[in-house]
């Protein structure tokens, strides 16, 4: 089951723009009918001696079926209000 959902996962970060660090991959909540994970990434620039760093994160949730396989039902793309940045000089 795993195996199938990080598939799923790798696929949509690869369709986003940019470049893309995975952090964290992480069930948030899960029973015997649902799953829903969140995959945190980071994504950093540089701008004017500053490496700026924004996190963002998918949130996918499935739909598990009688033989525990997985069925994406839908992923939100969500990116946190607040970036960091760190002088370089």
């Amino acid at each position: 089951m795993d195996e199938k959902k990080n598939s799923i996962l790798q696929n949509s970060a690869a369709e986003a723009e940019g470049p893309l660090i995975p952090l964290v991959n992480q069930d948030i909540f899960e029973n015997d009918a649902l799953l829903i994970n969140r995959f945190f990434y980071l994504s950093p620039t540089l701008s004017v001696g500053l490496l700026i760093c924004k996190i963002s994160y998918e949130e996918s949730v499935f739909l598990k079926d009688g033989d525990e396989d997985l069925c994406l039902l839908h992923t939100t793309c969500r990116t946190a209000p607040d970036t960091f940045s760190v002088r370089l000089s």
